[in-house]
């Protein structure tokens, strides 16, 4: 039960933290940038691997 409640608050505060982000008009971050920036060295190294 207190694992539920830890995810939902967590939750509530990433919704808050962005909702207030969005509203003093601030640009958000593309999530898409994030995971481009995570797995583009994987699969350049996969496809030096693999040739």
């Amino acid at each position: 039960m207190y694992k539920d409640l830890i995810v939902f608050c967590c939750l509530l505060l990433l919704g808050t933290i962005l909702g207030a982000i969005k509203i003093v008009h601030r640009t958000l971050p593309n999530p898409l940038d994030l995971i481009t920036f995570v797995f583009q060295p994987a699969s350049k190294l996969l496809q030096h691997l693999l040739q």
